[in-house]
């Protein structure tokens, strides 16, 4: 969870400027971009941290099943 925290305030830094990393004001596309993806690789990590406390495995596909989508001829 800490590193995607640092990436967000990194690029925070460089979208703000005045530093010695810094984006050009013409790039503003790509500075919304990258802040919004920041956001959301914190959000999966938080959910990847929540969801491996669950005890309930997650749903699969049992290939036996299958069986009865083949083709029969």
């Amino acid at each position: 969870m800490t590193f995607p925290s640092q990436y967000l305030v990194y690029d925070t830094q460089m979208v703000v400027g005045g530093r010695k990393h810094d984006i050009a004001p013409e790039e503003h596309i790509y500075g919304a971009l990258v802040l919004y993806l920041d956001i959301i690789q914190i959000f999966l990590s938080l959910l990847s941290v929540f969801r491996s406390g669950d005890s309930k495995p997650c749903p699969t596909i049992n290939c036996s099943n299958l069986r009865c989508l083949e083709v029969q001829d």
